[in-house]
């Protein structure tokens, strides 16, 4: 069987605060946490660090809908502003 890559500090340490974002959306929506972005969605946005609209297209599980609602929020996290 394969074994995951162990994520670096700084992949963790952004795992767990687009994590806390997303039980944030979700609770504030009243809806399941995978409802905003699922485990796949986030792996992704920690292996990518999209910095733009244009890179959070490319995300799995990113789409228009999901960038109008979250991409400014979702960019900010990435890159610590």
């Amino acid at each position: 069987t394969a074994t995951a890559t162990p994520l670096s500090a700084d992949d963790a340490g952004l795992r767990e605060s687009l994590r806390a974002y997303r039980w944030t959306q979700a609770s504030a929506a009243a809806v399941p946490a995978y409802v905003i972005f699922n485990d796949a969605t986030l792996d992704d946005l920690v292996a990518r660090r999209p910095t733009d609209d244009a890179e959070l297209l490319r995300v799995k599980g990113i789409g228009p809908v999901k960038i109008e609602k979250h991409g400014v929020a979702i960019l900010e996290i990435i890159n610590g502003t």
